[in-house]
C-alpha cells in the first residue's frame, strides 16, 4: 500500500473518532436535516440461532458467552450502542423473547432440544433490555421492541408452548398470549416504537387464523403499549406473510390485502419483507400511496442467524443497496438490518452503515476504512485479503457452491496472513469496539484455520470417493477414512459451521 494510500485511510479513522466524539443527542436532529439516502438506519440485534439438532452438543458456555449479547454485562452493550452510533447507525430494535433466554444457552435443563426448547429461563434480559434502550435514547438514538405477534412464551411457568404459535379460538392458548402481551407492554416506557412480527414463527393453524385476527392483534398490543407510552408507535409486518411454510393466515394475498381491509389505523406503518437486501418498488408505492409510511425488515443481509460464524458481506451489501432506486429515499422512512454473531459482523455493520447513508459508496472502500480504524493503517492490506478470503471461501447458506478445490491455496493463505496481523504497538481504535483488535485478529486466526481445515479434509473425502468407485477394497477404504485430515472440534470458538459440515459430510462417506 503506498503512503498516499496509508494516510487517507488513517483520515477516515480519524473523521470516524471526531463524529462520535462530537457527542450530543444525534437522533432527533438527524431526523430533521440528515441528507442520508436512509433516514432511519436500524440494526437489529439478534443471536445465533443453531437450528439444526447436531449443533447443540458443540455449542458450548464459552461460545454462548461470547457471542450471545444476552450473556453481556451492561458496560459491553452500552459500548454496543457507541459503536452503532459511530457507524452512522440512528436506530436500534431490540427484543424480549423466549428465542433469546434459549439462544444465551438458559434451556432448562442444558440439553432439553428437540425442535425448540421446552423450558428456559429469562434470567436478568428483560431488565437488560430497558437499561439499553434507556442508553440509546440518551444518545440520541430511536429505540424499536420487535414483538411476535402468537409466538408467546409462557411466563408463568417460564416454559415455551408445544404449539408455540398459539391459537385465537383456544381460550387456554389466549390467557398465555395475553399475559405475554402484558410482559412486552411493561417495556413500552423505554421504546419509541414497535414492530409486531407474524410469521416465521407464527402463523396460525385454527378456524379464526385469518389476517383480519392478526391485524386486530396487532391494534390489541398497541392499546396495551399506550397505555404506559402514548406516544408510542408501531409497525404490522408483512415479512413472510406470503411464505407458503411460515404464514397460515388465511386470506392474505399481498399488501393490499391490508391496505383495503380498514382495520390498522392509519397511524401504523408497514415493513416489507426485505429479506436478502430484495426491495418491492410497488408495494413500497402502495403502501405510500394509501397514507402510510414504510418500513424494510431486512434478515439474512449483513448476518446469517442459522448458520452463525464469521460471515464477510461486503458484496452483498453493496449490491442491495446499489440496486435500490432513487425514489427509495422518499419512500422508506425505516430500515433495519440483521446483527447475530455479535463481535464478527463489525466489518459487515460499518459497510452497511455507509451504504445506508450513501448506496452508491465503495463497500470495499468502507471495509479499507473499517479495517484502518479497527487495526491500524499498517494492516489494511493484509486483513482485505483474509475478510476477502472469508466472503469467498466460506459458505453462507451452506459450503454446497464455494466447496472447491480451486478454493483452498485461497484458504490457505488466508490463514498464514491471519497468523501475521500485528497490532501496533499504543493503537487505539478510532471507534467503538466489542472484542478489542488483538481478540479480533486471533477471532480472524481461529476463522481461516477452521475454513482452511474443512477444504482439506473434504478434497481429500472426494479422493476416498473416487477410490470407492474405482473399486479399491473395504480395508483400503477405511484405512483412507481413518487418515483423513480433521476439523477441530469447536469448544472456544463460533467455528460451528465448519464442525458440522464436516461431521455431516463424514457421515454420509461413512
Amino acid at each position: 500500500m503506498s503512503r498516499k494510500q496509508r494516510t487517507s485511510l488513517a483520515v477516515s479513522a480519524l473523521l470516524v473518532l471526531a463524529v462520535l466524539t462530537a457527542g450530543g443527542r444525534a437522533a432527533e436532529p438527524q431526523q430533521q436535516t440528515d441528507k442520508s439516502f436512509i433516514k432511519i438506519r436500524e440494526v437489529i440485534w439478534g443471536d445465533p440461532h443453531p437450528t439444526q439438532r447436531s449443533w447443540i452438543p458443540y455449542i458450548t458456555d464459552t461460545i454462548y458467552k461470547k457471542y450471545s449479547v444476552g450473556n453481556w454485562d451492561i458496560a459491553r452493550l452500552r459500548t454496543y450502542v457507541d459503536m452503532l452510533k459511530a457507524f452512522g447507525f440512528n436506530s436500534l430494535q431490540l427484543s424480549d423473547l423466549w428465542s433469546r433466554y434459549s439462544n444465551a444457552g438458559w434451556r432448562l435443563p442444558p440439553e432439553n432440544w428437540g425442535s425448540w426448547p421446552k423450558k428456559v429461563d429469562p434470567k436478568d434480559w428483560p431488565k437488560k433490555v430497558d437499561a439499553v434502550a434507556d442508553y440509546a435514547r440518551s444518545v440520541g438514538i430511536r429505540t424499536t421492541l420487535f414483538v411476535w405477534g402468537n409466538a408467546a412464551f409462557d411466563y408463568r411457568n417460564n416454559t415455551v408452548p408445544p404449539a408455540f404459535s398459539l391459537e385465537p379460538d383456544n381460550p387456554a392458548d389466549m390467557e398465555i398470549v395475553r399475559l405475554y402481551w402484558d410482559h412486552q407492554a411493561e417495556h413500552a416506557p423505554h421504546f419509541d416504537h414497535i414492530v409486531t412480527h407474524w410469521a416465521d414463527p407464527g402463523g396460525c393453524r385454527g378456524p379464526a387464523c385469518t389476517i383480519e385476527t392478526a391485524q386486530k392483534f396487532h391494534n390489541e398490543i398497541v392499546r396495551r403499549f399506550r397505555k404506559k407510552n402514548p406516544n408510542i408507535q408501531s409497525t404490522f409486518s408483512l415479512w413472510f406473510l406470503n411464505d407458503r411454510i411460515y404464514s397460515k393466515w388465511r386470506g392474505y394475498k399481498n399488501v393490499h390485502t391490508i391496505l383495503d381491509s380498514g382495520i390498522l389505523p392509519a397511524d401504523v406503518m408497514l415493513s416489507m419483507d426485505g429479506e436478502g437486501g430484495k426491495f418491492n418498488q410497488d408495494e413500497a408505492k402502495a403502501i405510500a400511496k394509501a397514507g402510510r409510511k414504510v418500513g424494510v425488515w431486512a434478515w439474512y443481509l449483513a448476518d446469517m442467524e442459522t448458520n452463525p460464524s464469521q460471515h464477510v458481506r461486503t458484496s452483498a451489501l453493496g449490491s442491495a443497496f446499489r440496486k435500490l432506486p432513487s425514489e427509495a429515499h422518499k419512500l422508506i422512512e425505516w430500515y433495519s438490518i440483521d446483527s447475530n454473531c455479535h463481535g464478527l459482523n463489525m466489518q459487515n455493520l460499518y459497510v452497511a452503515g455507509k451504504l445506508m447513508r450513501n448506496p452508491k459508496a465503495d463497500p470495499r472502500a468502507a471495509l479499507r476504512e473499517f479495517i484502518a480504524g479497527a487495526f491500524g493503517a499498517e494492516n489494511v492490506a493484509r486483513v482485505e485479503k483474509v475478510f476477502r478470503a472469508i466472503e469467498r471461501t466460506r459458505g453462507y447458506r451452506g459450503y454446497k457452491k464455494v466447496l472447491s478445490p480451486a478454493n483452498l491455496p485461497i484458504a490457505r493463505e488466508a490463514y498464514k496472513l491471519a497468523l501475521g496481523i500485528t497490532i501496533p504497538k499504543g493503537f487505539k481504535p478510532a471507534f467503538p469496539m466489542v472484542i478489542s483488535p488483538e481478540d479480533l485478529a486471533k477471532e480472524l486466526e481461529v476463522q481461516t484455520e477452521a475454513i482452511m481445515e474443512l477444504y482439506e479434509f473434504s478434497i481429500a473425502a472426494d479422493k476416498v470417493k473416487q477410490m470407492r468407485k474405482a473399486g479399491a477394497g473395504q480395508d483400503k477404504i477405511k484405512a483412507a477414512i481413518a487418515n483423513l485430515p480433521k476439523v477441530k472440534v469447536p469448544t472456544k470458538w463460533l467455528t460451528n459451521f465448519e464442525y458440522r459440515s464436516y461431521l455431516v459430510k463424514l457421515k454420509k462417506l461413512k
